[in-house]
């Protein structure tokens, strides 16, 4: 099952979007010594552009997630919220 994940789900999504922001640096110049990796963006409390990517903290999409350490569905950034139900419901903009 982790075999499949990693090669389908969101291990290939991490690397494919970190190669496209990494690939958008080196046509503009950028340093290749730093190279953009996931470990920029663990803990992100607030949206962050890199590249042509705006990068999302995981309660935006994410809250309610206890293993991924998110706030409860509640919490005022909440775009929407998965029930893990197979349903999606919006958050309620306020």
């Amino acid at each position: 099952m982790k075999e499949i994940l990693e090669i389908t789900g969101p291990g290939m999504w991490t690397d494919t979007v970190m190669d496209g922001m990494n690939s958008d640096a080196k046509i503009r110049g950028g340093n290749t010594s730093e190279e953009v990796s996931w470990t920029m963006f663990t803990g992100l409390h607030s949206p962050k552009v890199v590249e042509h990517t705006l990068m999302l903290p995981v309660n935006y999409f994410g809250s309610g997630q206890r293993h991924t350490g998110a706030g409860g569905f509640d919490v005022p950034e909440a775009c929407v919220n998965h029930l893990a139900r197979r349903t999606w419901k919006m958050a309620a903009l306020s």
